[in-house]
């Protein structure tokens, strides 16, 4: 499962309540809530209004929910991929998404599209800048009537119907399975009445013409493009190779295809056995086009050989010296390469007959995921010392492979980062290595990044040709089809984004093979990165529940602080109180002074205080908020007599200081670690109260009205495998409340005092809160659902000490965007 709802939001803040200081501290959402961000496929449904199919119960939550990723931008700021909207049905659509949009369609699909098979599609790769998506659709959505096309989709063109090689086939059917970087080349494969595929080549001057076959046969076979260069000069894949009707016809061999050459075959080695098929492909290609890497299988060899070929010259990718040593099965595949060509991602064969994520260079050969990371530094648990035992596969890697995604053992998604190797700069900026612009015969050199976006960026077979046919997401080992060849490939997440300079660089390392070096070095799960950053969120979250304290504790009954004419008033007070909705684990104190004088006209008072806030989190991490507030409040009576009448409140707030967030993940399969950050706060707030004094006797019914916004600066994150930085978030909340008051005499001295009221926001939900996991890419957690209803209780005395006076009140939530509970003490004296 991966992640993340273009325009549906998920994560929450609070605003200030009642006279509301505002605080509502920016927040992120609720665990639950933030867990969606890693569920496209159900944030694709609520999307599209869908209606859970009862048959959908009978299958795996993983068959039903699998999201198959395909390509990303050079930046990292966006990628696509394919979801099931039913999967009893078949149904499926492709999304995308983005940093500042979460998930949404690919494309500009209505949130109306039906959930039927005229309207489904997919999203396999997107160009580097993200302008451009390609994948196939069927007529619903590419107006093409009947069958499922190849598409290209732009803003300014939606979703172009790419028509197939044959222009006269009505009923043809293709696919476009990747784009080049600079999106103006699409490659894929079109399939015939007969069930045959041809590898296709679209440009906007030529329209989708054929590639060819490979020498000796007249007709294709089962003919794949998955991959091309940055500039589409240079195409990969796979073909049938032997001519039809010979023996072999049906073997699968690897290709590469430029302008000059036509399509040619790609070098694999007979096998032992001539009897049996010779057969191979080609998954992904570097930047500048020289570097190819895929799988070959010699006949009468069990199983396949990761290779790369270099300016058309074939090696063997070797295994792992545990595999080698213990004389075990030598199988692994190549599925993805860095943009520099100098680091190759795949999946190998382990000694315990399960694979591993690989991750191989020249002069370190491969070595397993794990094993790389701790030779960066990371510290990675394992049942037994120094045993790989997280990774599955390694799936696609970054412009200098110093980040690497992938499939866990427990078929989790996980980002790993370590040191990189070779250049992290793109194509085109003078250091990437390949010759000079068009370098050699590629057409590459640095013209800037082969799979960025394109080339076998959600190529391979991820989520295969037939999408909702059986196919989808191929094998469970990762081999061939497994989490699918090139998805992700090449350069995916390319650019500099999490390698080079991004979260590392130049610093620590960038061109000399330490790109992250000075972001540290780590495994990481999707699953906890996204729960790590959710509970930071719901830290803050509650911190803006404790914070409304400010005006609903001890400052909530303003009449009680009145004085007559030319009379003064000074008091000192606190709230002490915790957080524990929605199982948070929170606990603030408040102090303040203030000082009033009422002039005949009005009185005025004013307070300045101070707060502090303490919210624990998962696995060690907390939210530590001090800040300093002032509150400047009015008091005028507009009607009544001394102790029986109608008052008016204005009050205005704000607030300063300071939040100290660190928040805990697990790494390397176990291992605990944290990253920190500090930042800003700030605070402000109105409120108008109307307030009946002893309409009954003993009771005073109110109504206000407030309104708050309050701010959390942008602030970076230091420490830790996978430091994240957050943006500026900024929340506003309109509230209205409605109760009474009540005061009782117990006794002369004592009085019985009692609040209820009943609280409704007008806001349904928040600001998103959006930033970047630094070296990996961009979030975008969304905006919570708020609570809009609550109801507080208070219940307390007050105690006449001869010239002073005491008040002691308990205060209590219901489940709403308030602290759930808390004790407010004041003492004032009139002179």
């Amino acid at each position: 499962m991966t992640t993340i709802g273009k325009r549906r939001r998920f994560m929450g803040t609070s605003a200030l309540l009642s006279v509301c200081l505002p605080f509502c501290n920016p927040a992120f959402a609720d665990v639950n809530t933030q867990l969606e961000t890693i569920t496209p496929a159900e944030d694709t449904r609520a999307y599209y209004g869908d209606t859970p199919d009862p048959r959908d119960e009978n299958y795996s939550y993983r068959l039903t929910h699998e999201a198959v990723v395909g390509g990303m931008t050079a930046d990292g700021n966006a990628f696509v991929g394919t979801v099931y909207r039913n999967y009893s049905n078949a149904i499926y659509a492709g999304f995308e998404w983005t940093e500042t949009g979460g998930v949404g369609p690919a494309g500009n699909a209505a949130a109306t599209t039906p959930s039927e098979a005229y309207y489904y599609f997919t999203a396999n790769d997107i160009s580097a800048d993200g302008s451009v998506i390609v994948g196939k659709a069927a007529g619903g959505i590419s107006n093409h009537p009947g069958v499922q096309r190849a598409y290209r989709w732009t803003a300014a063109e939606g979703y172009q119907d790419l028509g197939t090689v044959d222009r006269t086939a009505t009923f043809g059917q293709s696919d476009a399975r990747a784009v080049s970087g600079d999106g103006r080349t699409v490659v894929g494969y079109d399939r015939a009445l007969n069930g045959s595929e041809t590898a296709f080549r679209w440009t906007q001057e030529t329209g989708m013409v054929s590639l060819g076959f490979l020498p000796g046969r007249t007709s294709s076979g089962n003919d794949w493009a998955r991959g091309a260069s940055w500039d589409g000069s240079v195409i990969v894949g796979q073909a049938t190779g032997a001519p039809e009707g010979s023996f072999g016809a049906s073997a699968l061999k690897p290709f590469r295809w430029t302008e000059a050459t036509g399509m040619e075959q790609l070098s694999i080695p007979a096998g032992n056995n001539p009897y049996a098929l010779d057969t191979g492909y080609a998954s992904d290609v570097s930047w500048d086009g020289r570097v190819i890497v895929g799988a070959m299988q010699p006949g009468g060899v069990y199983g396949h050989r990761a290779v790369r070929w270099t300016d058309g010259t074939m090696a063997l990718l070797g295994t792992l010296p545990e595999v080698e040593a213990a004389q075990a099965a030598d199988i692994s595949e190549a599925l993805g390469v860095s943009g520099n060509g100098d680091v190759i991602v795949g999946l190998v064969n382990g000694f315990d007959s399960r694979t591993h994520g690989f991750r191989w260079t020249e002069d370190g050969g491969m070595q397993t995921v794990e094993d790389w990371l701790r030779d960066s530094g990371a510290t990675i648990d394992a049942s037994v010392p120094g045993r790989s035992e997280i990774t599955l596969t390694a799936v696609s890697t970054n412009a200098d492979g110093s980040v690497v995604v992938g499939i866990t053992r427990d078929s989790e998604t996980y980002i790993a980062r370590g040191n990189g190797t070779g250049s992290a700069a793109l194509p085109g900026s003078g250091d990437t290595g390949g010759g000079d612009t068009g370098g050699g015969d590629t057409g590459g050199g640095d013209t800037g990044g082969g799979d960025t976006g394109g080339g076998g960026t959600g190529g391979g077979v991820t989520g295969g040709g037939d999408t909702g046919s059986g196919d989808t997401g191929g094998g469970d080992t990762g081999g061939g089809n497994t989490g699918g060849g090139d998805t992700g490939g090449g350069g995916t997440g390319g650019g500099d984004t999490g390698g080079g300079d991004t979260g590392g660089g130049d610093t620590g390392g960038g061109n000399t093979g330490g790109g992250n070096t000075g972001s540290g070095v780590g495994i990481i799960t999707v699953s906890s990165l996204g729960s790590s950053l959710a509970t930071t969120g719901a830290a803050n979250t509650t911190t803006t529940r404790s914070l409304g304290v400010i005006v609903n504790g001890a400052g909530s009954r303003p009449l009680d602080r009145r004085v007559e004419q030319g009379r003064s008033i000074f008091w000192t007070g606190g709230d002490w109180g915790t957080d524990q909705i929605d199982g948070k684990d929170g606990r603030f104190g408040l102090g303040e002074v203030g000082f009033g004088h009422n002039f005949g006209a009005f009185q005025l008072n004013g307070v300045v205080g101070t707060i502090a806030n303490h919210q624990d989190a998962i696995l060690g991490g907390k939210t530590e908020t001090r800040a300093t507030y002032v509150k400047l409040e009015a008091l005028r009576q507009l009607s009544g007599t001394n102790d029986r009448g109608l008052w008016a409140a204005f009050t205005a707030s704000g607030l300063w200081g300071t939040a100290e967030l660190t928040r805990g993940y697990l790494v390397g399969g176990g291992a605990l670690d944290t990253s920190r950050g500090k930042t800003d706060v700030e605070a402000y707030g109105i409120r108008a109260r109307l307030q009946y004094e002893n309409i009954v006797p003993m009771i005073s019914p109110y109504g206000e009205l407030s309104h708050s916004k309050s701010c959390l600066d942008a602030y970076s994150e230091s420490g830790g495998a996978f430091p994240a930085a957050f943006d500026r978030l900024c929340d506003e909340a309109t509230e209205l409340r409605l109760g009474f008051d009540a005061e009782v005499p117990l006794s002369s001295r004592i009085n019985l005092l009692g609040t209820l009221e009943g609280v409704h926001r007008f806001q349904d939900s928040g600001s998103s809160v959006a930033g970047e996991v630094i070296g990996i890419g961009a979030f975008d957690l969304g905006a919570p659902d708020y609570q809009q209803d609550w109801l507080r209780a208070g219940l307390g005395i007050s105690a006449d000490l001869g010239g002073s006076k005491l008040s002691i009140i308990a205060n209590g939530t219901t489940k709403g965007e308030a602290a759930d509970a808390w004790i407010a003490a004041n003492w004032s004296i009139k002179f």
